[in-house]
């Protein structure tokens, strides 16, 4: 009898184990069978021109980039609710270059939501938390103030509102692309390197400012990304190693908040990157990577974790110059600064729920027809998969879940002419 019973526990096993393989199959075909049908790349709507053209020494220009969008998150389990972005994102920017290496920006960043009358009279990062004592009507606006140096062809320093340009080069776990539509532009400074085989972007974001007896935390966020770049002439094949690290500090000396709360948390990754140029008619390039992404919380109590880490494999196809990206994830006491809410181990949803390891399976479509440089056309679809999980909540019985699905879907339209305004005569 225990022998049979071993046999039977065994072969529901591998029942279980190929219906989840199966699953996961569907899934990849089902991706890949879209993405042959669409067209475009969507990372070009994100895209920022960071380096001063110097052919356009004494000159004015105006940048106008329109971004309107809608995304619906339907969201299962019991980590995130789901929600809707509706609206556009208006930027107009005076570009002034003074000299080959010196470039200045002045223009204002306008957030509309659709249906959204009052906005909360702070900076933004997620949906913002409703307050009705402060708010203004009409839009959220922000100002945009860039001074930019180019040190050396190479080597560039920003003052003012930063170049966020590829989301910084972070990985997926820790920063989360919704955040071209939520969050206000980043203000302090920046460090840029680019080069054949090394790039670097080092950023200081301050994020919240106080004032003497003030009863909020100053609030900024330090960045750092890198890679090296290794055989980027073997024909079309290139291995690199990315490094990113991230710390978000709260404090301030001069609060009225008593007793003073310094609160520190840090995400970094480490990675390794395999990819392949194949530049032909329908499949362009193949990159596989992988990351290991730690978390640790500094200095303070804001969170239940002390520390954690997750492990990200990414398989990225581009076909046709449509993007597919299809990842695995998995975490323990882990924490995102500015990454997806999904790749953490604690619920934003239900309150006090931690989770234990979190088994994740992401697939994601993206895909922008480019019909001009000036304007393009964009769509997206992901899903985010949940395997059985289990956690605990205080004065509540052991959690245990099975799968759950989540979808997502949007769609966005990227308009940006560049007009010349006049030359500036500058007095010596």
């Amino acid at each position: 009898m225990i022998f049979l019973d071993g046999v039977i526990r065994k072969k529901l096993y591998l029942c279980k184990m190929k219906r989840c393989g199966l699953y996961i199959f569907k899934c990849a075909v089902f991706i890949f069978i879209f993405s042959c049908s669409a067209y475009g790349q969507v990372s070009h709507i994100y895209r920022e021109k960071c380096n001063i053209d110097t052919n356009e020494v004494r000159k004015m220009y105006l940048d106008i980039n329109v971004l309107s969008f809608f995304k619906n998150n339907e969201f299962s389990g019991e980590k995130v609710k789901g929600y809707t972005l509706p609206g556009f994102r208006l930027s107009p920017e005076v570009s002034l270059t003074l000299a080959r290496n010196i470039r200045m920006d002045i223009g204002l960043s306008m957030l509309r939501y659709w249906g959204a009358e009052a906005y909360p009279c702070y900076s933004y990062q997620n949906i913002a938390e409703w307050k009705s004592e402060q708010y203004h009507k009409g839009l959220h606006v922000s100002p945009i103030m860039r001074a930019q140096w180019a040190v050396t062809p190479n080597f560039n320093v920003v003052l003012g509102s930063l170049f966020n340009r590829y989301n910084h080069s972070l990985c997926s776990p820790m920063y989360n692309n919704e955040l071209n539509y939520t969050a206000d532009p980043e203000n302090g400074v920046q460090l840029l390197y680019d080069s054949k085989y090394f790039n670097a972007d080092m950023w200081l974001n301050w994020q919240n400012f106080v004032f003497s007896n003030d009863d909020e935390q100053e609030m900024f966020t330090f960045g750092f990304s890198s890679k090296v770049n290794f055989l980027v002439d073997s024909n079309g094949f290139n291995i690199s190693i990315p490094l990113q690290y991230l710390a978000q500090h709260r404090g301030g000396e001069i609060t009225a908040l008593e007793p003073r709360q310094v609160q520190t948390i840090s995400n970094y990754s480490a990675g390794l990157s395999f990819s392949y140029l194949f530049n032909r008619r329908y499949l362009k390039d193949v990159a596989l990577s992988c990351y290991y992404v730690g978390y640790m919380q500094n200095a303070g109590t804001l969170y239940p974790f002390g520390n954690g880490f997750g492990v990200y494999p990414e398989l990225r196809v581009n076909v046709a110059g449509f993007e597919v990206n299809m990842a695995y994830w998995v975490s323990e006491n882990f924490i995102s600064i500015l990454g997806s809410p999904h790749y953490n181990n604690l619920s934003l949803k239900t309150p006090d729920m931690l989770f234990d390891k979190m088994d994740i399976f992401t697939a994601n479509i993206d895909y922008c027809y480019l019909k001009s440089k000036y304007y393009s056309l964009g769509v997206e679809l992901g899903m985010v998969h949940y395997f059985p999980y289990t956690g605990d909540r205080p004065g509540f019985p052991k959690i245990e879940r099975g799968s759950a699905t989540s979808f997502t879907f949007g769609v966005y339209m990227n308009i940006n002419p560049r007009i010349k305004v006049c030359d500036i005569p500058l007095v010596e």
